[in-house]
Protein backbone atom coordinates (compact mmCIF):
# COMPACT_ATOMS: atom_id res chain seq x y z
CA UNK A 1 0.00 0.00 0.00
CA UNK A 2 1.29 3.41 -0.90
CA UNK A 3 0.46 6.32 1.39
CA UNK A 4 0.17 9.85 0.05
CA UNK A 5 2.32 12.31 2.01
CA UNK A 6 0.92 15.80 2.53
CA UNK A 7 2.10 18.76 4.58
CA UNK A 8 -0.88 20.57 6.10
CA UNK A 9 -0.49 24.17 7.35
CA UNK A 10 -2.22 24.60 10.71
CA UNK A 11 -1.49 28.26 11.45
CA UNK A 12 1.31 30.17 13.19
CA UNK A 13 3.87 28.85 10.66
CA UNK A 14 3.18 25.29 11.87
CA UNK A 15 3.15 22.39 9.42
CA UNK A 16 1.79 18.91 10.11
CA UNK A 17 3.09 16.00 8.03
CA UNK A 18 0.38 13.47 7.19
CA UNK A 19 0.24 10.14 5.35
CA UNK A 20 -3.08 8.94 3.92
CA UNK A 21 -4.20 5.76 2.19
CA UNK A 22 -6.97 7.56 0.24
CA UNK A 23 -9.56 4.83 0.45
CA UNK A 24 -13.22 5.71 0.07
CA UNK A 25 -14.07 4.46 3.55
CA UNK A 26 -14.41 5.52 7.20
CA UNK A 27 -11.27 7.30 8.48
CA UNK A 28 -8.91 5.82 11.07
CA UNK A 29 -6.38 8.35 12.42
CA UNK A 30 -3.21 6.86 13.94
CA UNK A 31 -0.87 8.91 16.12
CA UNK A 32 2.71 7.76 16.81
CA UNK A 33 4.11 8.02 20.31
CA UNK A 34 6.99 10.15 21.53
CA UNK A 35 10.23 9.91 19.56
CA UNK A 36 8.48 8.05 16.71
CA UNK A 37 7.19 9.08 13.32
CA UNK A 38 4.98 7.63 10.59
CA UNK A 39 7.19 4.53 10.28
CA UNK A 40 5.64 3.23 13.52
CA UNK A 41 2.18 2.98 11.95
CA UNK A 42 2.51 2.90 8.14
CA UNK A 43 3.52 -0.76 7.91
CA UNK A 44 0.90 -1.83 10.47
CA UNK A 45 -1.73 0.39 8.85
CA UNK A 46 -1.48 -1.60 5.63
CA UNK A 47 -3.61 -4.25 7.35
CA UNK A 48 -6.37 -1.71 7.98
CA UNK A 49 -6.34 -0.04 4.56
CA UNK A 50 -8.83 -2.29 2.81
CA UNK A 51 -11.80 -1.45 5.02
CA UNK A 52 -10.59 1.98 6.23
CA UNK A 53 -9.03 5.22 5.02
CA UNK A 54 -5.95 5.40 7.26
CA UNK A 55 -4.40 8.77 8.15
CA UNK A 56 -1.09 8.77 10.05
CA UNK A 57 -0.13 12.14 11.56
CA UNK A 58 3.35 13.03 12.79
CA UNK A 59 3.43 15.08 15.99
CA UNK A 60 5.13 18.46 16.06
CA UNK A 61 8.91 18.00 16.06
CA UNK A 62 8.63 14.46 14.65
CA UNK A 63 9.15 13.47 11.02
CA UNK A 64 8.33 16.50 8.87
CA UNK A 65 5.95 18.19 11.34
CA UNK A 66 7.33 21.47 12.57
CA UNK A 67 8.20 23.35 14.64
CA UNK A 68 8.96 21.25 17.69
CA UNK A 69 6.85 22.19 20.72
CA UNK A 70 8.71 20.81 23.76
CA UNK A 71 6.61 22.59 26.38
CA UNK A 72 3.14 22.02 24.96
CA UNK A 73 0.20 20.29 26.57
CA UNK A 74 -1.72 17.25 25.32
CA UNK A 75 -4.62 19.61 24.59
CA UNK A 76 -2.41 21.87 22.43
CA UNK A 77 -1.00 18.92 20.48
CA UNK A 78 -4.50 17.49 19.98
CA UNK A 79 -5.86 20.84 18.77
CA UNK A 80 -3.16 20.84 16.10
CA UNK A 81 -4.17 17.31 15.03
CA UNK A 82 -7.81 18.41 14.77
CA UNK A 83 -6.80 21.42 12.63
CA UNK A 84 -4.74 19.11 10.40
CA UNK A 85 -7.79 16.87 9.94
CA UNK A 86 -9.82 19.97 9.03
CA UNK A 87 -7.15 20.75 6.41
CA UNK A 88 -7.54 17.24 5.01
CA UNK A 89 -11.32 17.57 4.89
CA UNK A 90 -11.87 14.85 7.51
CA UNK A 91 -14.98 15.50 9.57
CA UNK A 92 -15.66 12.24 11.47
CA UNK A 93 -13.08 9.60 12.33
CA UNK A 94 -11.88 6.79 14.55
CA UNK A 95 -8.61 7.62 16.33
CA UNK A 96 -5.90 5.64 18.04
CA UNK A 97 -2.32 5.94 19.17
CA UNK A 98 0.31 4.75 21.58
CA UNK A 99 2.20 6.62 24.29
CA UNK A 100 1.48 10.34 23.86
CA UNK A 101 -0.53 9.45 20.74
CA UNK A 102 -2.89 7.41 22.93
CA UNK A 103 -3.31 10.33 25.33
CA UNK A 104 -4.06 12.58 22.36
CA UNK A 105 -6.65 10.11 21.04
CA UNK A 106 -8.47 10.32 24.37
CA UNK A 107 -8.19 14.12 24.35
CA UNK A 108 -9.66 14.25 20.83
CA UNK A 109 -12.73 12.52 22.24
CA UNK A 110 -13.02 15.22 24.89
CA UNK A 111 -12.35 18.16 22.56
CA UNK A 112 -14.43 16.98 19.59
CA UNK A 113 -16.92 14.32 20.73
CA UNK A 114 -19.19 15.05 17.74
CA UNK A 115 -16.34 14.12 15.36
CA UNK A 116 -14.85 11.07 17.09
CA UNK A 117 -16.55 7.78 16.20
CA UNK A 118 -14.32 5.62 18.42
CA UNK A 119 -11.01 5.61 20.31
CA UNK A 120 -8.25 3.00 20.67
CA UNK A 121 -5.59 4.20 23.09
Amino acid sequence: MEFIRKEVPVGDDSIVETFRSRADAPVLVLLPGSFNDERLWVRTAEYFCRPLDVVVINLQGHGGSRPAMPRSTIEEYTSIVLRALDGLGVDRFFIGGNSIGGMMALEAGRLAPERVRGIAA
